[in-house]
């Protein structure tokens, strides 16, 4: 069961100030490992919201594609998923749904610059604890 996620200072800081300066909500996937109870976060890439939309996000299939494909080819993982909300970095009902769909660690950062890190099993909705380290 995952409990931790392992990013690095430089990709949190980059999607954070990301997320601050947009006014539409950012997504992207995250690829690395998943190594006992962590997951590790090796690349972080970037997608295009569809729904050009501050309250809701679809990752452009494309950028899907491309991660899948990245991942493969690094020998990575797609580990979780991140987008961006107005509001308190919690999951929304939309979330919920998509977190069903793709059961990964959630990342989700306010515009503000906070973040948390939640995990959907179906039932139940956790937050992990998310370890913040200067280089992977």
């Amino acid at each position: 069961m995952i409990k931790q996620i392992v990013i690095s200072r430089r990709d949190l800081d980059l999607i954070s100030s990301i997320a601050k300066r947009i006014s539409t909500e950012i997504c992207g996937m995250m690829l690395g490992e998943f190594k006992n109870d962590k997951t590790i976060v090796k690349k972080i890439i970037f997608g295009r919201n569809v729904r050009s939309s501050s309250v809701e996000f679809e990752m452009h299939p494309e950028d899907i594609y491309r991660a899948i494909m990245l991942a493969e080819k690094n020998g990575y993982e797609i580990v979780a998923l991140f987008h961006s909300h107005p509001g308190k970095p919690i999951p929304s009902i939309y979330d919920l749904e998509g977190m069903s769909l793709w059961p990964l660690p959630w990342f989700i950062f306010s515009f503000e610059g906070n973040y948390k890190c939640f995990l959907y099993d179906g039932e139940e909705i956790r937050e992990l604890d998310v370890l913040v380290i200067d280089k992977l």
